[in-house]
């Protein structure tokens, strides 16, 4: 057998493991080759033949990876080894943090379905497989620097949160038939952690078919404190100002418009955004 990594150089842990060392990690699986996520042609001429594609990076690189291989014609098994910052899909599929630990548990590993999504807006298709979610969070997106998710990690998203959370601008949230006034973020998850580890959707199950849907209300910054600490604590749901629910489509539509990230990307997907099932993958997790 074939084994194809999609190795994302540029994540924020990208050299906390050589090549060599993954290859050797995954070759009692059969021969092991590389490929970059940046191209997609690249990523499906590579994958031709394989039969497992193993995302090397971040959350991002692994639905980049979905995207570029859905209706390629084979259906190869997936797995992640997390070299990314936030690490959270691999978090909800409990790979280990060491890449070389991570790439050992994939070869003797099981099979476990995932539901893969699409989110439309204006302009904008594309798959994701863990959470995209908009306002406070994108906030802190645009504001950590490569240079800062290099040397601090997850912390990274951390101080840029506290510089979001001064200026932050609320908005009224629709979620298919529920109004929420007063929002800092809205989103959905098929996985259970966002930022590098905040469980904002601590119900998720990856597998069920559905999308668990939260929205956040609070008032002023000190409120916009006592949630944060909640959702830091996946303690939120239930908390006045808090709206979760779980289905199986979602449509989200915001006033004033508001940008929504993709598996912790930017790519443009500005609200309403609708999301529906888009299919299912088969992951190699930890046996």
């Amino acid at each position: 057998m074939r084994v194809l990594v999609v190795l994302n150089q540029g994540s924020g842990s990208s050299g906390d493991a050589a090549p060599d060392r993954l290859a050797d990690a995954l070759r009692p699986m059969g021969d092991v080759l590389f490929a970059s996520p940046d191209d997609d042609e690249g990523v499906r001429r590579a994958a031709a033949g394989a039969g497992v594609v193993v995302a090397a990076g971040g959350d991002g690189t692994v639905s980049r990876v979905i995207g570029a291989l859905a209706g390629a014609g084979n259906e190869p098994r997936f797995a992640v080894i997390p070299m990314g910052t936030g690490n959270d899909f691999a978090r909800t599929l409990r790979m280990p943090e060491d890449p070389v630990d991570a790439a050992e548990a994939i070869a003797g590993g099981r099979q476990r379905p995932v539901d893969v999504w699409l989110a439309s807006g204006a302009g904008v298709e594309r798959r994701f497989v863990n959470a995209s979610v908009g306002g406070f969070p994108v906030e802190v997106d645009e504001r950590v620097g490569d240079t800062e998710k290099r040397l601090l990690g997850p912390v990274a998203y951390l101080t840029a949160g506290a510089r979001a959370a001064a200026s932050m601008e609320r908005f009224a949230v629709r979620v298919n038939d529920v109004e929420w006034a007063g929002c800092v973020a809205v989103g959905v998850g098929n996985g259970r952690t966002v930022g590098g580890g905040i469980p904002l959707f601590p119900g998720a199950d990856p597998g069920d078919g559905r999308l668990d849907t939260c929205a956040i209300a609070a008032r002023g910054t000190i409120d916009l404190a006592r949630v944060g600490l909640a959702v830091r604590r996946g303690e939120h749901l239930g908390l006045d100002g808090v709206l979760a629910k779980s289905e199986r489509e979602v449509r989200i539509e915001t006033d004033p418009p508001i940008e929504l990230n993709l598996d912790g990307d930017l790519a443009g997907l500005r609200t309403p955004v609708e999301f529906r099932h888009a299919g299912t993958a088969t992951f190699v997790v930890p046996a």
